[in-house]
């Protein structure tokens, strides 16, 4: 190698980058000055409010526990028809399968999902009393 056998990097060195992002910090730090004094109240949300938030969110992972344990052909009907939004007859089309069958799982994947539109319902009914 030339020069003594030491290579010189391309760049900015790494102290030196550090000192920029030093600099930089200071300069945008010195604009905002003040800020920190002005007073500031947290939100705060009720014990009640928090619980069904909770509530809700444990639901709604039950509810896709539930239906990713479904058999695949079960599963495809219930995202089908309960998020798509398609018909019977859309349904047997995509999955080849007579409407007779799908009729039969949606029946089915509504017995099972019933407890969990339940209380989702009571969940939703304690939002709109005001005990939100």
């Amino acid at each position: 190698m030339r020069g003594g056998g030491r290579r010189r990097s391309r760049g900015t060195s790494a102290s030196t980058t550090a000192k920029n992002y030093a600099r930089r910090r200071a300069e945008a730090e010195s604009r905002y000055i003040g800020l920190d004094d002005r007073p500031w109240a947290e939100p705060v949300a009720d014990d009640e409010a928090i619980g069904r938030v909770e509530d809700s969110l444990g639901l709604e992972g039950a509810v896709r526990r539930l239906i990713d344990s479904l058999p695949p052909r079960r599963r495809q009907v219930a995202l089908l028809y309960f998020l798509h939004d398609d018909g019977y007859a859309q349904i047997a089309s995509v999955l080849e399968m007579s409407e007779s069958t799908v009729r039969t799982h949606v029946a089915e994947l509504r017995k099972v999902l019933q407890p969990y539109v339940r209380r989702f319902q009571q969940i939703m009914e304690a939002s709109e009393h005001g005990r939100a």
